[in-house]
């Protein structure tokens, strides 16, 4: 933007700058004209086409039709012509190669303005800015033109690299795995990468507007503050401070935040640009770095050399063993010492030792020891040490500094070793080995001795050559003298005769006064100047004899002569009398001014030219002394300066403040170092216009004017230049800084040469750290799984291929070094294209994302779980309520069913239908515990139990259960642990797994039963999370049978499925046992596949407590009676009739009440004592446990009984009863009632 504006500003400006330029060239042509000296003239010809082919840009003079008219040598490089292709050729010919000037041609525009027009186009392979400025008579119409190309490859390449750039950083910003973002000073996101919401689960949008302090810790939100408010005020940014912050899902992770400030073009704080890095798994991993470091403490005190560690702020923090045996004191009395305390058990006072010396440079300590060696951040040295045993030790240290994984310095350690004995050898051989050197010192001495002798020789004998060849030299230089005057007066380019003075014959004439006049040697010598006729004009053959008359000497007269031809030339003669063997003659000299005075038009013509084109230059230009002294300078110097003719002639650069000192005096040095001359020299020159130092390029060379050396500058100012450079150079550290601190990796491919690059974290994450060149050479195709490789490369394609700038996102999966497969995010897009849209480089980063991809699977294998737990819950609902309804209607089936068929004799038909009905209710009534015990809502009495026999007690109605064809091991385990649960819970585990082998096995097979203990610590559940830690008791059942698929096993515990034949199974024995187990605390897995049987292993929690089985069996024969009262409350009326029937039966007293308001009032208003309370647990006005309250405040003795078919944990935690609560599931038989009774009333509170 800054060359754009500059470019239109120059276009406003150009009438105006045109009017003053025509001005100024008018009077250079007044001062030109008044410089007619011939040779001041040539020299500064020369000097001006010196300058002119020294610019580094082609400058031509242009005809307005197009016709070159002059150019310089740059010209001829740039465009690869020679002069004769453009001289007198047109501009569009020479540039672009066509026959008539090209669309948007800037000559032919400038024709049309008359002011000066640029365009930028490609030249071969690079890139320049052609510009036409006119040059106007008096009439302002166009004379000619300046035309200049200035190759800007350069420039171009270092804005397409910046674009490039900040392309790459837009790409690298978005597929970044850490979250960049962008804030205004009052803290809230202007801007924010999709990264947000992988880390915090905020999409960019909810970020953006909002301020941080709606997403941090309550806790951190002071620090946060006073971070923002330092910044600020400091304009400033931060570096690495953790801050903790809250995730849409509620929990905290640590991210470390670095910054850096955003300020406007006049340093204004707009902001701060954000990167944020997610370390939370790095705060974890301190736990971590603790063990390590007491591993590593155990280690170093079990080093045999005597070892201490110190901090970074020399407090001892480890003393080994072996260093208390050294030194005698103990680890206790050292520990948080420093130097001023660990340093007396080896000298007896307090020094620096060899540890102290990594800290900084002790050269005057370092002189203490015998050796000592620092070879990169380690020291080694030995030390006699008077103090250590009873003779005093030699010492062998070495220390070393300590860091973390940073590579911060954060302690340092020193081993010490004694040496003595070694030091014993080591003296003796060095007694022997300096005895030797004095020896070879004496040889030396000798051989030194004699090499002197032989110095002075060969100097005396170099003298005296010296001498000998100065004397030939000297005679060499009078024969070449002598020849080179022969030479000079016969061959040069100079009349030269010598003639008498009393008679003006010739004696000699030179050769070029022979050519000249066109006579021979024979006809001139003898003769006289008049004889010949030379002299064209008699008057000037008058003026020279008078001025000898005179002074004996003529100097530098113009006179004309004539050859025998009539030909005549201007001639500057000179002449002198001498005395010639003591003859007076007359010496002169001519020379011929007749090819100069042709030249001299041609001259001043040309510098004309030259003195526009240096009024015209766009850069630029000026004159000076070489005292530094300003001459001249163009219109393009005062505007850029700001300055006028006025301000700038007659004073240097210093005085005008444009150069400082110590540059002036800097460019002076280079200047006399390159012969008088700078080539392309950038200098910082100070712009008065406007106000700022700007980097320019500056020419100078040496010119002659009026025979006075000047020095020519020319200046370019590429303060633009640098801006763009400096701009990349700021874009490319903010990539480098990006690409230091992301953890993903970045990569960048440049299609045109297949030229892959990696960032070191790419090498890092697949374990190739260190041998970055062997992964170089593997294909990514051999170590990416087929499928994989291919669904990327053709996302790739379609992103290279496509115009709409489609970018590249997948995951595919890559074998690191170790042999696993790391899961790879990769991201990317083209970031750079030609100008046919061909795409050129394309780049991304990859992240590993394997550690996400596990937490998913273990999420969803979570989510699975808690959907599995979810729908057994919700069928458990259904379970509980169809049970305690279900159950009501079952136990007046059973209950009348059985006091029926007490009523009627056996043999009658009547009594089995009665028995199939009672049966029937039966079933039904079991139908409804498998309901119960799969939902985990069955009521258990669990009791302690040796497993081994209650399976041995269910062995003989199993092996009824499951037939004779199969063959039924029992392999007990020993010393087996004791579990607590209902045995009736065994029963279905047992028989529900044993139905499900015998299904599974066709014809003959063998089922096996095993018991054993087992253990599982923390550490082997956290690698299979199927296992819960602690002590269990495994019971497995093993069949032969067919085994059962992937598919089956996922849907195994799920209720109601079945794989056996409609009308065969339930589909609730397996959900049932899955219920039992779940509902002890226990977990069941199964090992299982097609063809080769199957192994349900069951894990009951280990019981620790005390043994108290007071529960006895209801198979006892006769059924228990008695006397006492019972308070029989029953919301259902018919459950209420027959339970009171059968308790009438067995002898007690009931009182009725159908609500737990009718039994409170009953029970305050009967006068004798109530002795047991049988209660429903669930009620519409008050629940079973409440009403038991409110009876025991009136009979604090009274016995409790429960009764339900559903407790909905009432009495029971997780379905399983509180300690000391009797209770009777419905529907009960006549003997479980009067069993239950009986034993609620004995039992001792």
């Amino acid at each position: 933007m800054a060359i754009m504006n500059e470019s239109s500003k120059t276009k406003r400006q150009l009438i105006e700058e045109i009017a003053v330029l025509k001005n100024r060239i008018r009077e250079l042509e007044k001062t030109a004209a008044s410089q007619n000296d011939a040779m001041s003239g040539s020299e500064n010809e020369k000097s001006w086409m010196n300058f002119f082919n020294a610019m580094n840009d082609s400058v031509c003079l242009i005809q307005p039709d197009g016709r070159i008219i002059k150019h310089n040598q740059a010209t001829e490089k740039i465009l690869d012509k020679t002069g004769g292709e453009l001289d007198g050729h047109f501009c569009f010919e020479a540039v672009h190669g066509t026959s008539d000037h090209v669309e948007d041609c800037p000559l032919q525009k400038m024709k049309k303005t008359k002011c000066r027009a640029s365009k930028i186009l490609p030249l071969k392979d690079r890139w320049v800015e052609v510009s036409a400025d006119p040059i106007l008579d008096e009439n302002s119409n166009i004379v000619c033109a300046v035309h200049i190309i200035t190759d800007i490859t350069r420039r171009k390449q270092m804005e397409d690299a910046l674009l490039s750039s900040e392309e790459r950083f837009k790409s690298f910003v978005n597929t970044s795995r850490d979250w960049f973002r962008a804030i205004d000073i009052n803290g809230c996101a202007t801007f924010s990468n999709p990264a947000v919401e992988n880390i915090l689960g905020y999409r960019p949008e909810e970020i953006v507007g909002v301020s941080a302090d709606h997403y941090l810790h309550p806790d951190d939100l002071l620090k946060s503050a006073e971070i923002l408010d330092r910044c600020i005020k400091q304009k400033t940014g931060w570096s690495k401070e953790v801050l903790r912050w809250r995730h849409r899902n509620g929990f905290s992770l640590y991210l470390e935040s670095s910054a850096v400030p955003i300020l406007d073009n006049r340093g204004t704080l707009q902001g701060f640009q954000v990167l944020e890095h997610d370390i939370s798994d790095s705060i974890h991993a301190a736990i971590i770095l603790r063990d390590s470091e007491q591993r590593l403490e155990d280690i170093i005190n079990f080093l045999p050399d005597a070892t201490f560690v110190i901090d970074r702020d020399g407090h001892v923090i480890l003393w080994n063993r072996a260093m208390e045996e050294l030194t005698g004191v103990q680890a206790e009395n050292m520990l948080g010492k420093t130097n001023k305390d660990y340093s007396l058990p080896f000298y007896g006072y307090e020094r620096p030792l060899l540890i102290d010396l990594l800290w900084g440079d002790k050269r005057n300590t370092e002189k203490n020891y015998t050796e000592f060696i620092r070879q990169g951040d380690t020291l080694t040295a030995e030390v006699f040490l008077p103090a250590l045993k009873e003779t005093g030790a030699y010492l062998w240290g070495i220390a070393k500094p300590l860091y973390d994984s940073s590579g911060n310095t954060i302690g340092a350690i020193e081993s010490l070793r004694v040496t003595t004995e070694r030091k014993a050898t080591e003296a003796l051989i060095l007694r022997q080995k300096e005895e030797l050197e004095a020896k070879t010192r004496d040889m030396a001495i000798a051989l030194e001795k004699l090499e002197k002798v032989n110095r002075e020789y060969d100097d005396a004998n170099n003298r005296l050559q010296d001498a000998q060849n100065r004397l030939m030299a000297a005679n060499e230089a009078l024969r070449q003298s002598e020849e080179k005057f022969s030479r000079a007066f016969h061959l040069g380019p100079v009349i030269t005769t010598i003639s008498t003075l009393s008679e003006g014959k010739y004696v000699e004439v030179s050769d070029f006064f022979l050519r000249m006049t066109g006579y021979t040697r024979e006809e001139v010598i003898g003769h006289t100047s008049m004889d010949l006729g030379i002299w064209k004009n008699p008057e000037d053959r008058e003026k020279v004899r008078k001025t000898l008359e005179k002074g004996r000497r003529v100097v530098e007269e113009e006179i004309l002569f004539q050859n025998r031809f009539g030909n005549v030339h201007h001639m500057l003669f000179s002449a002198e009398i001498v005395s010639l063997g003591g003859v007076a003659h007359l010496v002169s000299v001519a020379i011929d001014l007749t090819e100069r005075r042709k030249v001299e038009m041609a001259l001043r013509e040309s510098e004309a030219s030259y003195r526009t084109i240096f009024a015209q230059s766009p850069y630029p230009i000026f004159l000076s002394k070489r005292t530094g002294e300003m001459v001249d300078v163009n219109m393009a110097y005062l505007k850029v300066m700001g300055l006028s003719c006025q301000d700038v002639i007659g004073k240097s650069l210093l005085e005008l403040g444009i150069l400082d000192p110590e540059t002036n005096e800097e460019l002076r040095q280079k200047f006399e170092q390159g012969g008088n001359r700078l080539d392309l020299v950038e200098v910082r020159i100070w712009s008065p216009a406007k106000k700022v130092w700007m980097t320019s390029l500056l020419s100078s060379i040496i010119i002659h004017v009026h025979g006075e050396p000047m020095v020519l500058s020319m200046m370019n100012d590429v303060t633009a230049y640098h801006q763009a450079l400096d701009a990349l150079r700021e874009s490319e550290q903010r990539y480098a800084r990006a690409v230091s601190a992301t953890s993903d990796a970045i990569w960048e491919w440049n299609l045109a040469t297949n030229e892959i690059y990696y960032s070191p974290r790419w090498y890092e994450m697949l374990g190739y750290s260190g041998r970055e060149e062997e992964l170089r050479q593997i294909s990514w195709k051999d170590i990416c799984p087929p499928e994989d490789y291919q669904r990327a490369m053709a996302m790739i394609k379609a992103a290279i291929q496509s115009p709409d700038q489609v970018k590249y996102e997948t995951e595919f999966r890559i074998k690191a070094l170790d042999g696993t497969y790391r899961v790879i995010l990769g991201r990317g897009n083209v970031v750079s294209r030609d100008q046919q849209g061909k795409a050129l480089i394309f780049s991304g980063t990859n992240a590993d994302i394997t550690e996400r991809k596990l937490s998913e699977q273990e999420k969803e294998r979570l989510r699975e779980q808690l959907t599995q737990a979810q729908k057994m819950e919700s069928v458990g609902r259904l379970a509980g309520g169809i049970a305690h309804d279900f159950n009501n209607m079952l136990g007046v089936i059973l209950g009348h069913s059985e006091m029926a068929m007490m009523k009627i004799d056996s043999s009658q038909p009547l009594y089995k239908e009665i028995q199939e009905i009672r049966k029937a209710a039966e079933r039904s009534a079991d139908l409804t515990r498998q309901l119960l015990a799969f939902a985990r809502r069955q009521t258990a009495a669990p009791i302690v139990l040796n497993l081994d026999d209650t399976v041995e007690g269910m062995l003989k109605m199993l092996r009824r259960l499951i037939g004779e064809d199969i063959d039924l091991v029992w392999k007990p385990g020993a010393s087996l642990w004791k579990v607590k649960m209902d045995p009736s819970q065994i029963d279905q585990i047992l028989a529900n797994l044993c139905v499900n082998a015998r299904d599974a096995i066709s014809g003959v097979g063998k089922i096996v039963i095993e018991t054993k203990p087992a253990v599982f610590d923390p550490s082997y559940c956290a690698r299979n999370p199927s296992y819960l830690p602690g002590s269990y008791v495994r019971i497995a059942i093993s069949d032969n049978g067919c085994g059962m698929d992937k598919k089956t096993l996922d849907r195994l515990f799920e209720p109601f499925f079945t794989t056996k034949a409609l009308g065969k199974g339930t589909g609730l024995g397996l959900a049932t046992v899955y219920g039992i187990v779940k509902q002890n605390q226990g977990f069941i897995n199964v090992y299982s596949e097609t063809g080769q049987g199957a192994t349900f292993s069951v894990y009951l929690r280990r019981y620790t407590g005390k043994t108290d089985n007071s529960r006895q069996s209801d198979s006892e024969t006769s059924v228990p009676r008695g006397n006492e009262t019972i308070l029989l409350v029953e919301d259902e009326p018919v459950i209420l009739e027959m339970t009171a029937t059968m308790l009438v039966q067995f002898g007690y007293q009931v009182l009725k009440a159908e609500t737990p308001k009718e039994a409170i009032r009953k029970a305050k208003e009967y006068q004798n004592d109530i002795h047991l309370l049988i209660t429903d647990v669930v009620m519409p006005e008050m629940n079973g446990r409440d009403l038991t309250q409110n009876i025991l405040s009136l009979y604090p003795k009274i016995r409790i009984l429960f009764m339900s078919g559903y407790t909905a944990d009432i009495i029971a935690h997780q379905g399983v009863l509180d300690e000391g609560v009797h209770f009777i599931q419905k529907p009960f038989s006549l003997s479980s009632l009067a069993n239950e009774v009986r034993r609620a009333l004995d039992h001792s509170s």
